[in-house]
């Protein structure tokens, strides 16, 4: 058996070479020298358990749902959530976009993302700060997502060589299709395109 399968609560020891002859736990009971060398590691592994032990701990601790009552909660202290956009686009927030087929959700969806990425402003509602955007298509072909990306850009006077965290998944630019979100390896491809800085 590994090591790396040993339970928390056990370590392997190595018997010590003997100078009496033999290799067993025995010998080395017998021989003074590495019986010394024995007690030393079997109090290394007796640290060694107890350090699994704890850190398991921790681990379950960890992993434990946290519960508060009624009363602890209300009087909890949580940081404002960040406006992107005017005042009803927060961080932390889902939203959704309803409307009848070429009404212009992918435009509002761009347009909102790009306002967010470069600090602009949309339909009157304002970026405090430029924040960086993943932006997930599904559906659209990328010839027709460059023609309206393109459209923004031109719109809103912004120099092609200006650094925008507007960052772009296309079907089109991915050699095994886009990843099935119903499966935790879907979303797991999606959540490592995700970074401490993305908002949005």
């Amino acid at each position: 058996m590994d090591d790396k399968e040993l339970p928390l609560n056990v370590q392997r020891i190595p018997v010590p070479i003997t100078e009496i002859g033999g290799n067993d736990a025995d010998d080395c009971l017998r021989d003074p020298k590495a019986n010394a060398e024995l007690y030393e590691l079997e109090a290394e592994a007796v640290a060694q358990i107890g350090k699994n032990m704890e850190k398991a701990k921790q681990e379950e601790q960890t992993n434990r749902l946290v519960v508060d009552d009624i009363i602890s909660f209300s009087k909890l202290q949580f940081p404002p959530r960040k406006k992107l956009l005017g005042e009803w686009l927060l961080s932390q927030s889902i939203g959704m976009v309803h409307a009848y087929r070429g009404i212009g959700k992918t435009y509002f969806a761009l347009n909102v993302a790009y306002a967010v990425a470069t600090g602009g402003e949309y339909l009157g509602w304002e970026a405090p700060n430029q924040c960086e955007v993943l932006y997930i298509d599904g559906e659209m072909a990328a010839d027709s997502l460059q023609e309206r990306i393109a459209g923004m850009i031109l719109a809103s006077e912004i120099d092609d060589d200006r650094n925008i965290p507007f960052n772009i998944i296309t079907p089109d630019r991915q050699l095994f299709g886009m990843p099935d979100i119903n499966t935790w390896e879907g979303r797991a491809l999606i959540n490592e395109a995700i970074t401490e800085s993305t908002k949005l």
